[in-house]
C-alpha cells in the first residue's frame, strides 16, 4: 500500500517536473520519500522500496536542482551513494550540486565516477568538459571559490567579536577576489556582508549603496539563493533602522524562498531573525514561537553561537512579557556561551536583558546591584568596541534605570543621556533618537536622588518629548509616537499643578487630548492597550472638574479602566489600573467599590504604598460629606499622584 501511494506521489511529481512546476514537484517527491521511509514490509520486497526510494531522491535532486537548493540536491545525492555506491545518476546528480556551490575538484571527481559506471552517458561527459574547460580558462577558479567561502566565514566570526576592523577587511577581500574571479554570486555575498558592516558602523548611506549594488546583481542573474540572503539582510538593516513591520515582510518572504529550496540551515537563521523582528513589533506570542523554533534547530546542529543568540531572544521576550523564571536561565545560557566564544554582540545583548530583568523585578537589593553591574558592563562592551549603535541603546538602558529606582544624581544621568542623543544624531540613528528623547524629557519629569523636578524642567521635558514625537512620526514609528503621546499626558497633568485655575484647566484637557490620541493608536500588544487605557482614565478623571458632565466623564474613565484590567499584562499593570478604577468609584458616589478596588491593588501588588491612597481617597469621601468639594477634590489628586 505504501510503496502503491509513493508511486502515485512520485508519478505526480514527475507531471509538475514536466510542467516546469518544480516547487509542486519536490512536495510530490518529499510526500513520496516520506512515505517509503514509513513502510514496513517483508525482505522479499525490501529491494523494491529500496529502488523506489532512490528514484524518489534522484528525482527530488534533479527538482531540487532547478530550484537552486544545491546543498539539499547534494544530500539527497550523498544518501542513496550510502546505500549504491555504483548508481551513475547519484554521482552525477552529486557532482552537479558540488559544482553549483563551488566546490569544482569535487564535482570533477564526481562526475568522472558517473562516466566509469555508465560511459555512454553524454551528459555528465559534456559537463565535465565544460567545468575542465572554465577551470582551465582560470587556473585559480577552483581553489579561489573555495577560498571565498573561508574569508566569508573568517568575516562573519570578527563581526560576531565585534571586530569590525578585521571583518571589513575580510570582506572587502571577498569582493575583490569575487570580482577578479567573475563569481558573481560571492560578489554579492559580500556586497551584502558589507552593507551589515556599514549599518553597524552607521554609515546608512554606504549600506544603502551596498544593497542597491548587490540588488542589481540578483536582478540580472535571476540568484535564488542570493534573493534569500538579499532579503534577510536588508531585513537586518531595516530593524537597525527600526522598521520592524517591512523588515518582518521581507523575513517572511526570504523564509517562504528558503524553505522552498530547502535550505534549512538558513531558514533557521531567518526564523531567529523573525523572532527578533517580532519582539520589536511587541507580539512576544510570536516572538517566543519563532525563537523557540531557532533555539531547538541550534541545539540539534550543535551551533553554540546560534544558540547563545537565540536563548537571548527568546529570554527577552519571555522577560518583556513578566516571565522572570523562564527569562533567567535563559539569559545566563547566552552569557555563559557568549563569553566563552567572544561573541561580544550577544554577550552585550544577553547582559543588557539580564540586567533589566534583575532591576525590574526589585525584591532584592543584592540582585539589583547584579542587575545594575551587567547594565554597565554591557555599555562598556559597546563602547570599547566601537559599537556605535549598541552603545546608544545600552547607555538608554542603563540610565533609564538609575533614573527610575533614583540610583545617581539625575542630572549626571540627564547629561549621559544628552551625549548618548548627540551620538545617535551623528549618526542618522532616529529609533535611538526618539528613546533617548523619550528618556531624557520623562527623566526631567522625575525627581532624582537629591534633586527636584522644576517649571524649567518641566518646559525643558515638553521640549524633549515634543522633539521625539516629531521624529517618530517622521520615521512612521506609531508605537513610539502613541508612547510619547502618553509622556506628554503625564507632563500635562504634572504642569497643571503649578498653574492658576483656568491654565490648570486648559493643561488637564491637553493631557486627556494626548492620553486620547494614545488611546487611539494601534496597540502592539494587549499591555500596550491597558497602560494607554489607564493613563486616558486618570488623564479624564483629573479634568474632569471641567467637563460639561463631570459624573459621565467619571463613568467613561471607570468603563477605560474595567477594560484595563481585563487587558493587563501583569499584576503590577492590573493593580494600577485599579488603583485608578478606585479613583473614579470614589467620584461616582460608591464608596464601598473604592475601597475593594483599592484593597484588590494592594493584594495585586504589595509592592504599592495602599495607605497612602487609602488615605487620600478616604479624606476625599470625609470632605465630600461636608460639602467641602474642594478638599475632596484636592485629596483625590493627591490619590491619583500616587500613579
Amino acid at each position: 500500500m505504501a510503496l502503491e501511494r509513493a508511486t502515485l506521489a512520485r508519478e505526480r511529481g514527475n507531471d509538475f517536473f514536466k510542467e516546469n512546476k518544480h516547487a509542486e514537484a519536490n512536495q510530490q517527491y518529499a510526500e513520496a520519500i516520506a512515505l517509503l521511509q514509513e513502510a514496513s514490509s517483508p525482505s522479499a520486497d525490501a529491494a523494491a522500496l529500496r529502488e523506489a526510494l532512490h528514484k524518489c531522491r534522484l528525482n527530488r535532486a534533479a527538482c531540487l536542482l532547478k530550484l537552486q537548493g544545491y546543498s539539499a540536491a547534494g544530500q539527497e545525492a550523498t544518501l542513496v551513494l550510502k546505500e549504491d555506491p555504483s548508481n551513475a545518476k547519484a554521482h552525477y546528480r552529486q557532482a552537479q550540486a558540488l559544482e553549483a556551490i563551488g566546490d569544482l575538484e569535487r564535482a570533477k571527481a564526481a562526475f568522472a565516477e558517473a562516466i566509469k559506471l555508465n560511459p555512454s552517458w553524454r551528459e555528465p561527459r559534456a559537463e565535465l568538459e565544460a567545468l575542465r574547460s572554465r577551470c582551465k580558462e582560470n587556473p585559480r577558479l577552483a581553489q579561489g571559490l573555495q577560498d571565498m567561502m573561508l574569508v566569508e566565514t573568517r568575516g562573519f566570526q570578527s563581526l560576531n567579536h565585534a571586530d569590525l576592523k578585521t571583518s571589513r577587511k575580510q570582506m572587502e577581500l571577498l569582493l575583490k577576489d569575487a570580482r577578479q574571479l567573475k563569481a558573481t554570486h560571492w560578489e554579492t555575498r559580500a556586497l551584502l556582508a558589507l552593507a551589515l558592516l556599514c549599518e553597524e558602523e552607521a554609515e546608512c548611506e554606504a549600506a544603502s549603496d551596498y544593497l542597491l549594488a548587490a540588488r542589481r546583481h540578483i536582478d540580472a542573474s535571476n540568484d535564488r539563493l542570493a534573493e534569500v540572503y538579499f532579503l534577510q539582510s536588508s531585513a537586518v538593516v531595516l530593524l537597525d533602522q527600526g522598521n520592524a513591520e517591512e523588515a518582518r515582510a521581507r523575513l517572511e518572504q526570504g523564509l517562504l524562498l528558503a524553505d522552498e529550496m530547502c535550505e534549512t540551515g538558513l531558514a533557521n537563521r531567518i526564523v531567529g531573525n523573525l523572532a527578533t523582528a517580532h519582539l520589536k513589533c511587541g507580539d512576544m506570542g510570536r516572538a517566543l514561537e519563532y525563537g523557540a523554533q531557532a533555539l531547538q534547530c541550534a541545539k540539534d546542529k550543535g551551533d553554540a553561537n546560534f544558540e547563545a543568540i537565540c536563548s537571548a531572544i527568546v529570554g527577552q521576550a519571555h522577560r518583556t512579557r513578566g516571565n522572570a523564571a523562564a527569562a533567567r536561565p535563559l539569559l545566563e545560557r547566552a552569557i555563559s556561551i557568549a563569553a566563552s566564544l567572544g561573541n561580544a554582540h550577544t554577550l552585550g545583548h544577553a547582559l543588557v536583558q539580564l540586567g533589566l530583568l534583575l532591576v525590574n523585578d526589585g525584591s532584592n537589593p543584592a540582585e539589583m546591584e547584579t542587575g545594575f553591574m551587567h547594565l554597565k558592563r554591557a555599555v562598556e562592551i559597546s563602547s570599547e568596541n566601537g559599537l556605535l549603535r549598541t552603545a546608544c541603546d545600552d547607555v538608554h538602558d542603563l540610565h533609564v534605570a538609575q533614573l527610575r529606582l533614583k540610583r545617581t544624581l539625575r542630572d549626571e544621568s540627564l547629561a549621559a543621556l544628552e551625549a548618548a542623543l548627540a551620538q545617535a544624531k551623528d549618526i542618522g540613528y532616529r529609533d535611538a533618537q526618539v528613546r533617548l528623547y523619550t528618556a531624557i524629557g520623562m527623566g526631567r519629569m522625575l525627581p532624582g536622588v537629591g534633586d527636584s523636578a522644576t517649571s524649567e524642567d518641566l518646559t525643558l521635558a515638553e521640549a524633549a518629548l515634543r522633539q521625539g514625537l516629531e521624529v517618530a512620526q517622521k520615521v512612521g514609528d506609531a508605537s513610539a509616537a502613541a508612547l510619547l503621546h502618553e509622556h506628554l499626558s503625564k507632563l500635562y497633568l504634572l504642569q497643571a499643578e503649578r498653574l492658576n485655575a483656568a491654565e490648570a484647566d486648559a493643561a488637564r484637557e491637553r493631557a486627556l487630548t494626548h492620553a486620547q490620541t494614545a488611546c487611539d493608536a494601534p496597540a502592539a500588544s494587549a499591555a500596550d492597550k491597558a497602560r494607554r487605557l489607564t493613563q486616558s482614565a486618570v488623564a479624564r478623571l483629573l479634568a474632569h472638574r471641567a467637563a460639561a458632565d463631570p459624573l459621565a466623564a467619571a463613568e467613561a474613565a471607570r468603563a477605560q479602566l474595567e477594560v484595563a484590567c481585563q487587558l493587563a499584562a501583569d499584576a503590577a499593570q492590573e493593580a494600577r489600573a485599579a488603583i485608578a478604577m478606585s479613583a473614579a468609584l470614589e467620584t461616582l458616589g460608591r464608596s464601598g467599590e473604592s475601597l475593594a478596588a483599592l484593597e484588590r491593588a494592594a493584594a495585586l501588588d504589595t509592592r504599592l504604598p495602599s495607605a497612602s491612597y487609602e488615605r487620600y481617597l478616604l479624606a476625599s469621601a470625609e470632605c465630600k460629606a461636608e460639602g467641602d468639594a474642594e478638599g475632596a477634590i484636592a485629596n483625590l489628586k493627591a490619590a491619583l499622584k500616587q500613579l
